[in-house]
């Protein structure tokens, strides 16, 4: 039964101090995380929330490898698989199995101290760098500290992605003066595009050279004029035209305009006066 009761300490004392130096690794990182992410304008709490119990989880998984008594022999090679044998005959009962693990735990209580699992220094350093983060993120937060803001610098990113794609997918098409080059080139753009007609077809596809549609396809011209010299001998005379000698075809009389008047007897005008004028007096 004391044997069973000192393996069971043992453990225990193991796991709280694997316990302890995992918490506060996790601690460290959670304020670290949120103190950044307060930087950059982000989610704090979830985020950093979760940084911290991914490395107190992955702490735990890594200590889980080896089994607390087999981390206590590594420590001391005089106990190498004495506590192992020790739990796996804590089911039998005979006087030279009780005789082992009667040697075992007296030489385990000599030499076993659970201060060789933890270094207070890296506690004491650890749990002052904590203290150091929490005043750190409480002032991050009373002064309103950013450095940049996480949704301006997607918006610009997502819109310097988008410029480039249409820089590198946009097709620039360069006018030459003279129409021979003009139809050359929309020819190559044509051919490119998979619009070239037949042989047969026959005619000129182009139209006019100075316009040309190619389909629904929107393109984007570049006009470089070379030449600004002008020709006075290139010129058409002006066209004759028959003038009339008639300021009007027709003669243009005045006639009265029609007002709109209504018919209203004597008798009622007389009184209608009346009513204005004592109106008036009363004014």
């Amino acid at each position: 039964m004391k044997a069973t009761l000192f393996i069971k300490e043992l453990k225990t004392a193991i796991y709280k101090v694997r316990v302890l130096k995992a918490l506060l690794g996790s601690a460290v990182i959670f304020l670290l995380a949120y103190g950044l992410l307060m930087l950059v304008t982000l989610p704090t709490l979830p985020i950093a929330l979760s940084f911290g119990v991914l490395y107190f989880i992955t702490e735990m998984v890594i200590f889980a490898r080896k089994s607390p008594l087999q981390r206590i022999e590594e420590q001391y090679d005089d106990l190498d698989e004495a506590l192992r044998s020790v739990e796996d005959t804590l089911q039998e009962d005979n006087e030279m199995v009780q005789e082992l693990r009667k040697e075992a735990v007296q030489k385990a209580k000599k030499e076993v101290d659970v201060n060789d699992f933890i270094s207070f220094n890296r506690v004491a350093s650890r749990s002052l760098f904590i203290i150091f983060l929490s005043f750190t993120v409480i002032l991050f937060a009373a002064l309103n500290i950013r450095i940049v803001d996480a949704g301006d610098m997607y918006d610009g990113v997502k819109d310097l992605l988008a410029k480039v794609v249409r820089e590198s997918t946009r097709e620039k098409v360069q006018v030459a003066p003279s129409e021979a080059s003009l139809t050359n080139r929309f020819k190559k753009v044509v051919t490119t595009a998979g619009l070239q007609a037949s042989e047969d077809a026959g005619g000129d596809i182009f139209g006019d050279t100075n316009i040309a549609q190619l389909g629904g396809d929107t393109l984007d011209v570049e006009i470089r004029p070379t030449d600004f010299e002008v020709s006075v001998h290139d010129y058409k005379a002006p066209e004759d035209f028959s003038f009339s000698e008639k300021a009007f075809q027709s003669a243009i009389d005045a006639q009265e305009s029609a007002a709109l008047e209504e018919d209203i007897p004597q008798a009622q005008q007389a009184v209608v006066k009346r009513y204005f004028e004592s109106i008036a007096s009363l004014s």
